[in-house]
């Protein structure tokens, strides 16, 4: 018997979500699942945060999206967006295949139509602007920056650092730069390479000041439906293409790098002492959100 399997996201076919999409579905080949993919449902009118609803009310079986989306039903994820919580790319991963993140997992299983399959690698976040060079705090001071909907904890986190946050859907971001209704945003260089952005923002600052983890979401009455021989197919198909999909991260950010190091744009490097500004002005932020959650917050220690 054939089953029909709807996966889709937010983002067009280079990026490197859709090709760990496509890897994912390819894995599935034996698996009898009929699966479709939509590249970018913002392309059929619809927002790009409606991917959790249509898959939490099952119109569709999997999607990718943000886990900083789902704090309302997991508080403890704000804790993956403390500002400059992790050096490199390394440590990311070992929290997200970790204790931390197992617990997330539960939690979000049990308070929601959601199974997490995997979790996926957004990349480090960097701030872009076309008013001007984001070297300091204090540049970042009356410059209205977009930020994630429905992600308080990012607009709590760009107030802090003295910009005036715009939540807004992705659908809504390049429109916005387009008529300069913000001045400012952040997003992981293949998101900036891929959305256009560096084609209307002069200056990328190269500032890692979150770390983007995203979730392989699917629904939890579609695959608690689903044989177990075939349940366990999924989970196997999914973690190849979560695999697949950390090396296409960290390979996209090397070339995108090269690619805006080309062109009409100033990449800024932030020195030792400019970093330490940004991360001593979000201190008393970073320590609010580990007191809030203590216990949750020891699982993050290596």
């Amino acid at each position: 018997m054939t089953i029909r399997a709807r996966f889709a996201g937010y983002q067009g076919e280079a990026s490197v979500h859709t090709r760990a999409l496509r890897a994912f579905a390819k894995n599935l080949g034996g698996t009898g699942l009929d699966v479709t993919i939509t590249p970018d449902i913002t392309l059929e009118g619809r927002r790009a945060a409606e991917l959790l609803s249509l898959t939490a009310s099952g119109e569709l079986e999997c999607c990718y999206f943000s886990a900083s989306y789902l704090s309302h039903l997991v508080p403890e994820i704000q804790l993956l967006d403390t500002p400059f919580l992790f050096p490199e790319r390394r440590a990311a991963h070992a929290v997200l295949d970790g204790r931390f993140c197992a617990t997330i997992r539960e939690k979000l299983e049990a308070a929601s139509d959601f199974l997490i399959l995997g979790w996926w690698d957004n990349g480090f976040r960097h701030f872009t602007s076309a008013a001007r060079a984001i070297r300091s705090p204090q540049d970042c001071v009356g410059q209205r920056i977009r930020t994630m909907g429905d992600a308080p904890q990012h607009e709590r986190l760009f107030a802090t650092l003295g910009f005036t946050p715009v939540p807004l859907d992705v659908r809504e971001l390049l429109p916005a730069i387009a008529a300069s209704r913000v001045d400012a945003q952040e997003n992981p260089l293949t998101n900036i390479w891929n959305f256009g952005i560096h084609k209307h923002h002069r200056w990328i600052t190269l500032s890692s000041h979150l770390f983007g983890a995203s979730l392989l979401l699917c629904n939890k009455d579609f695959f608690r439906g689903l044989p177990e021989g075939t349940q366990a197919e999924i989970a196997r198909a999914a973690a190849v293409a979560t695999s697949i999909q950390r090396e296409l991260a960290a390979e996209d950010d090397l070339l995108i790098a090269e690619k805006l190091a080309k062109a009409s744009v100033e990449l800024i490097e932030l020195s030792g002492t400019g970093r330490s500004a940004f991360v001593d002005r979000v201190r008393p932020l970073v320590e609010q959100i580990a007191a809030r959650f203590p216990e949750s917050a020891e699982l993050l220690r290596p």
